[in-house]
């Protein structure tokens, strides 16, 4: 009898101990199973889905006509938009600021006259051309004035035959060149001596050959006696071509 009961008292002991020990893996069940239906509430709470407002990344745009964008990610997202951008001063067109334009200021349009370091003989001056004015265009100087003539854009020297001479004005004559319209290119002796009206001082007197030459016109040539000491008055009028 004493056997039994001995029996029956080790028998609950480990009856006790197993639903203990299957108690614990059931509780630990019980708050795993907790945990999963917690998940609702991890870092997915205040996620947000956004759309890319441009790609790639340091892509530029203008937007308007002044102001040039930078496509990046400027906020909390994940996702890509436009900056504020840049303003552009001289406007803004395919994804870039525009360059300030040549000559701004008075810009006018132009057109040159001659060529750079030309040099050309007008009523008795000597010119070069060059830019000499606020434009971009070329055109001639004031010009140097020649006391002996000019020729081919040069001032001539005094004549050898007047250099001890008490009275030059004695040794030379003046052609005054006149011509309608203004303006026509004079030759004497196939030598450029200015444009009309032109006084040309002529060193060595006699006979001469005078051309009036003017773009659109007929050429006229005149043949002409010129004495020491005298202006010769020489005017033509000129007829269209």
């Amino acid at each position: 009898m004493r056997k039994i009961l001995l029996l029956s008292l080790v028998s609950m002991l480990l009856l006790v101990v197993f639903l203990s020990g299957c108690g614990g893996n059931f509780a630990g069940k019980a708050v795993e199973f907790g945990n999963v239906t917690n998940t609702t509430n991890a870092t997915t709470t205040n996620a947000t889905t956004c759309t890319n407002d441009c790609t790639p990344s340091g892509q530029l745009a203008c937007s308007g006509d002044f102001r040039l964008r930078t496509c990046g990610n400027y906020d909390a997202d994940s996702c890509m938009e436009w900056n504020t951008g840049t303003w552009c001063d001289y406007g803004c067109a395919n994804g870039a600021c525009k360059a300030a334009p040549v000559n701004t200021t008075n810009a006018t349009t132009c057109t040159n006259d001659c060529s750079s370091g030309q040099t050309t003989c007008s009523d008795n001056y000597a010119k070069t051309c060059g830019n000499y004015d606020a434009d971009s265009c070329l055109e001639y100087d004031t010009g140097t004035a020649c006391t002996y003539g000019c020729s081919g854009g040069t001032c001539l020297s005094a004549p050898a035959n007047t250099t001890n001479q008490t009275n030059a004005s004695a040794t030379t004559g003046t052609i005054y060149a006149t011509s309608i319209p203004t303006g026509a290119k004079v030759f004497v002796d196939g030598i450029d001596r200015g444009t009309t009206p032109s006084s040309i001082i002529i060193f060595f007197p006699g006979n001469k050959e005078v051309a009036f030459i003017k773009a659109g016109y007929r050429i006229i040539v005149r043949s002409v006696t010129v004495n020491a000491g005298e202006t010769l008055n020489v005017a033509v009028n000129m007829t269209r071509i």
